[in-house]
Formats: structure tokens, C-alpha cells, sequence
């Protein structure tokens, strides 16, 4: 065995950790994507959860969950639909327009990946072991989508676009 199929094992299985380094560029990374998200922030803010998600978004990136992050990443742009009251939104689908390609592309990786019986094949443990180059790519991906979903969302107006963010949600 190459010491590149090794290390590629030991990343897929968790068998080390990502180093102090890894873990720090990859967050140097979710920051970067998040940059014009914190920049816009203005007549509205997020649900309260958003936060919490984010850094649970960001933590399956820095660890190296790719997989994760992009069905993680598809639950959060989910979120901020539904939070979107049914007369707003056109407009959050109009802001949304130059990126639909991508939300629907992220809809799609996600069921690819979470729904074993859509595409059987879509997924091997070769390609989970050794393309983890072409997840990182999809996982970032994943972020950017949320981050351009989260600036549609802080751009509506609070007093009639929004459902229940104000609202505080238990959990059981």
C-alpha cells in the first residue's frame, strides 16, 4: 500500500484527527465564504439557530466531513425557506434567480448522498476513500450556497416577510 492509500484511509476513518494546521485553513476557508454574509447584515437578522448551524457547518468542514457538510449545508438554505412567509416569497426567489442553478444543484448532491435507493451507484466507498478532493470541492460549494441564501434572507423586510423567527423554538 502507497503511503498516499494510507493516509487516505486513516482521513476516511477517522483514525487521526486533521491537524492543528489542516483544521485552521479549512476554517480560514468558511470564513472567507461568510465575509459578504456578515458585511450585509443590516434591516434583519437570521433565526437564532442560524448561528449554532453555522458553526456546526463549520466544524464538519474544518473536521474534514464533507459528506456532511453538504446535507448539513442543504438543511440550513432549507431553514431559511421555510422561515419565509408564503407572500414574500417571490421575492426571495427573485433575489435567489442567479443562484437557483446552485441551490438546485445542492438539492440534488444531497439526495444523491442521503438517499441510498436514488442512486445506488452515485456512491462507492473507492470514491469516499480516495475522491475526498472532488467532496472538499462540494462541500465548499455547499457553504457558498448558504451564505448567498442567508444575505436573500437578511435583505427581506422583517415586518412582512418573515414567519416565525422571532418566535423562541424548544427542542425536545
Amino acid at each position: 500500500m502507497s503511503i498516499e492509500h494510507a493516509i487516505a484511509l486513516n482521513e476516511a476513518f477517522c483514525v487521526a484527527p486533521p491537524t492543528y494546521e489542516q483544521w485552521m485553513a479549512r476554517r480560514d476557508v468558511v470564513t472567507g465564504l461568510g465575509v459578504k454574509y456578515y458585511d450585509s447584515l443590516g434591516k434583519n437578522s437570521p433565526p437564532e439557530k442560524f448561528q449554532v448551524l453555522e458553526r456546526e457547518l463549520e466544524r464538519s468542514y474544518c473536521s474534514g466531513a464533507y459528506l456532511a457538510c453538504v446535507v448539513f449545508a442543504a438543511a440550513i438554505v432549507e431553514l431559511f425557506l421555510q422561515d419565509v412567509n408564503e407572500g414574500a416569497r417571490d421575492e426571495i426567489h427573485e433575489q435567489l434567480d442567479y443562484i437557483k442553478d446552485e441551490i438546485a444543484w445542492l438539492k440534488s448532491t444531497r439526495n444523491d448522498i442521503a438517499h441510498y435507493l436514488r442512486a445506488p451507484d452515485a456512491l462507492s466507498m473507492a470514491d469516499y476513500i480516495f475522491a475526498k478532493g472532488g467532496f472538499e470541492v462540494s462541500a465548499r460549494q455547499a457553504i457558498a450556497v448558504v451564505y448567498q441564501v442567508a444575505r436573500a434572507y437578511v435583505r427581506l423586510d422583517p415586518n412582512t416577510a418573515l414567519q416565525g423567527t422571532r418566535r423562541k423554538r424548544r427542542f425536545p
